[in-house]
């Protein structure tokens, strides 16, 4: 949308029906000021773009002497009008230009409050944002925002600045908002928060998309946040294709509120690497699960975090793991409560965290090195199953493994349990690697068709098969 709506048919009107609002000084009140443009945003008819035109070198700071009116009108705020600023074009870091930084001289709450009204949708781009005590953005309301091309705790050339005692980004309600974008251009930069990078709470369904978190521009440096998305409400929230690293807890958190979220997306992320795939591991967990149902954790890189990569905690259920990778975490690939390795125990009537699923127990995996077969059993209750299988650079100490990297899968039914008892279902699947599957650790995940899915299984070496006609007939 470039102005205040869609206008009819396909394509944008070329008439621009909104108003231009030009900033033109550093001085926190008074003609040609951030404060005033907002005021003036505020009593307009129709949607605003405030620009920057700020005489100086680049940086040129707006230091807030007191709190910013919220914006209660349809407003685009363009950092990037402000001569020497510079779109980022790094189709993985961050290296555009932020010539305009918004920070507080004295102690104050928050930095732009977007205060959205029923299908008023806001935009800001090209702003660094630093020291602020709750957040530098707060995001409400019935309509939506879009945050795009910013840096939160870094971003503007020669600023050092403190970061935030709370959280960079709180979007509270605000259905359809969206933290970053497709692009490159769109991508934030969000780090130094005490408590979350992101931080998402009441209903609707809100996007974190393409930004670094926890990273300085470069993805490189430890600018770790406390938590880096910390989800509290809402339902079918997406977060995907972040880099998140160096949490000081966790990397994502879903956590247990009194309306906790449901259906959440949590895909093709990278956790615990730099850019330049060193280890940045999130403190605790990659990814935390601590209430709701039917999230879906898919596509997702995840290393080096302090204690299990994934953690699924009761009354948290019907979270559906599929074709993660998960590798050099210093505990479980895969933590489903309780605590630590769970036992192959009754799964008829079970309850808790993903309904206590099962793993499967791998008896042999044998083969060529390129490709081969995988034996076991499945013991669970009646109903169908998909059964994931991973090759590993190693096992864990006590003998499990994670799931580095997917082989194969299929699909399994049971239908002999009882009221009392488990039924079973052997299983024998076809897996394929890249040539080196030999001595190769092999593991395994179950998920039921509600999506519950097990912990990682004991790990089982990869052997060679049999030789006979390995060079064909003579």
């Amino acid at each position: 949308v470039f102005n205040a709506r869609v206008d009819i048919g396909a394509y944008e009107s070329a008439v621009d029906d909104g108003s231009q609002l030009v900033v033109t000084t550093t001085s926190d009140d008074g003609p040609g000021s951030l404060r005033q443009a907002i005021q003036n945003a505020n009593a307009a008819p129709n949607w605003t773009r405030i620009r920057f035109d700020i005489p100086g070198a680049c940086p040129r700071i707006i230091a807030l002497e007191s709190p910013l009116p919220a914006l209660t009108e349809t407003v685009y705020i363009d950092g990037y009008s402000q001569p020497g600023s510079v779109l980022n074009d790094d189709p993985v870091s961050f290296d555009g230009t932020l010539c305009l930084a918004l920070l507080p001289a004295v102690d104050l709450a928050t930095g732009l409050h977007l205060q959205t009204g029923q299908g008023q949708s806001h935009r800001v781009t090209g702003i660094a944002f630093y020291g602020f005590q709750g957040e530098a953005v707060r995001v409400s309301g019935a309509g939506s925002a879009a945050l795009a091309g910013n840096g939160f705790g870094t971003g503007a050339p020669g600023v050092i600045a403190p970061g935030f005692a709370d959280a960079a980004i709180r979007i509270i309600d605000a259905d359809g908002s969206i933290v970053g974008g497709d692009s490159a251009a769109a991508r934030n930069v969000i780090g130094r928060a005490a408590q979350a990078g992101v931080r998402i709470e009441g209903s609707g369904s809100r996007s974190v998309y393409n930004n670094l978190i926890g990273f300085n521009t470069a993805g490189t440096v430890d600018f770790g946040n406390g938590i880096g998305v910390k989800v509290d409400g809402g339902f079918r929230n997406l977060i995907t294709r972040n880099w998140i690293g160096f949490s000081d807890t966790r990397g994502v958190l879903i956590d247990d509120t009194a309306e906790p979220a449901q259906e959440t997306i949590i895909t093709d992320n990278t956790f615990g690497s730099t850019t330049a795939f060193l280890p940045a591991g999130n403190g605790t967990n990659a990814i935390r699960i601590e209430a709701g149902e039917a999230h879906t954790i898919e596509f997702n890189s995840i290393r080096n975090s302090g204690t299990d990569g994934i953690a699924i905690v009761t009354p948290a259920r019907r979270v559906r793991l599929w074709n993660n990778t998960i590798s050099a975490n210093a505990l479980q690939a895969i933590d489903v409560s309780p605590d630590g390795v769970n036992d192959i125990d009754l799964d008829v009537g079970a309850s808790g965290a993903n309904d206590g699923q099962n793993f499967p127990i791998l008896i042999e995996a044998i083969g060529s090195d390129d490709a081969g077969t995988v034996t076991g059993l499945l013991e669970s209750a009646n109903g169908d199953y998909t059964i994931q299988f991973f090759k590993n650079g190693s096992c864990d100490a006590d003998g499990f493994g994670e799931a580095q990297s997917w082989i194969g899968q299929i699909e399994v039914g049971i239908a002999n349990a009882t009221a009392g008892a488990n039924g079973s279902a052997s299983f024998s699947a076809q897996v394929a690697g890249t040539g080196n599957l030999l001595g190769r650790p092999i593991t395994a995940i179950a998920i039921d068709a509600d999506g519950n899915s097990s912990e990682a299984s004991a790990c089982i070496d990869y052997e060679q098969g049999p030789q006979i006609f390995r060079d064909g007939f003579e």
